[in-house]
């Protein structure tokens, strides 16, 4: 199984829109139902619809999904459309060998662009969606 991180690299209200890949012809399924034992088994399109989110986070009492010094303070954070659960570090993608993967994002911030970066990972012919906003990849613009 591979695990895949993502880290948030800035500051970061619409519907999720599915871009899946074209000609992939594998079943698709939402990302969180690739998180299975791998062993072999027909491999998926694993749809993964993020947003990004500031949030208040207080860490005081109940400690669950906190993260750092336990100051409450306003965070953005990557938030999944499938479970809902605000927490650092952010959602996870963990699929298996010969899956195919989607993640889309919306930008739910009143008003910075972001970008996501994925850590470590090869971009063969996606360079342009992996860096920083206005630097390898165009921003996603709030509500986009």
């Amino acid at each position: 199984m591979f695990l895949l991180l993502v880290s948030l690299l800035a500051f970061v209200n619409s519907a999720p829109k599915f871009v899946p890949l074209p000609g992939s012809g594998l079943p698709q399924i939402a990302g969180a139902d690739c998180d299975r034992t791998c062993d072999g088994s027909e491999p998926f399109h694993c749809m993964f619809n993020w947003s990004i989110v500031n949030h208040f986070l207080d860490c005081m009492g109940d400690t669950a999904g906190c993260y750092g010094d336990g100051i409450p303070r306003q965070v953005t954070l990557v938030d999944d459309f499938e479970d809902e659960v605000l927490a650092i570090p952010g959602p996870s993608i963990a699929v298996c060998q010969g899956d195919e993967v989607s993640v889309n994002v919306v930008n739910k911030l009143a008003s910075e662009s972001s970008t996501i970066h994925w850590h470590g990972l090869p971009m063969k012919n996606t360079q342009s969606s992996d860096g920083g906003p206005g630097v390898t990849q165009c921003p996603i613009e709030p509500g986009q």
